[in-house]
């Protein structure tokens, strides 16, 4: 009997419908499963636990063509992680159909979650006035390197909180991470 050949995460990714968020489970070599049972445009509103041997959730950050992208996880996704210190969660940045990159979030030591505690209760990213203004690329210079140093802020904050941070941008689609901009582009 031939091998079931099963489709790649970016190809799942890719195939699930562009306008709203969905969620899946992975375990270690095998296929992406679908877990989110409500799905909004902004974000998944239930989806069940994962099961036991399931180390990996990956779930979709959309946006419009000439929007910011939404690299860095939502507060919700950094309570997730506090709820699951063990496990590690991808966010497929995705601009239509197209996943343009991953972010990949994972604690260092699982059994410290103190500081990351402090973290998800102080208020809301500081970034986000700049994520949600309208999708327009930003008029004055000024207001990018503001965007940018703030999620570079975020970042770092992120970071010694315990989190590691790792941009892995989908090169099958030529697209690359550029540390200037914390954004992904095309080569």
């Amino acid at each position: 009997m031939p091998p079931r050949i099963r489709p790649s995460p970016t190809a799942r990714v890719e195939m699930s419908p562009s306008h709203r968020e969905v969620l899946w489970y992975k375990r270690p070599r095998e296929a992406l499963v679908k877990a989110s049972i409500k799905e909004k445009t902004a974000e998944v509103t239930t989806a069940r636990l994962p099961k036991k041997k399931e180390t990996l959730q990956v779930h979709t950050h959309n946006h419009a063509r000439n929007e910011r992208q939404f690299v860095l996880p939502s507060t919700t996704d950094l309570k997730w992680i506090l709820g699951h210190p063990k496990k590690t969660i991808a966010i497929a940045v995705r601009e239509g159909k197209p996943a343009l990159g991953y972010t990949f979030v994972k604690m260092r030591r699982p059994n410290k979650t103190r500081k990351l505690k402090k973290l998800v209760n102080r208020e809301p990213r500081p970034y986000l006035k700049y994520q949600s203004q309208p999708s327009t690329p930003f008029s004055d210079p000024k207001d990018q390197k503001k965007f940018t140093k703030q999620i570079r802020k975020s970042v770092n904050k992120m970071e010694k909180a315990g989190l590691k941070l790792r941009f892995v941008a989908n090169r099958k689609r030529e697209y690359v991470f550029d540390p200037k901009t914390m954004q992904f582009v095309r080569k």
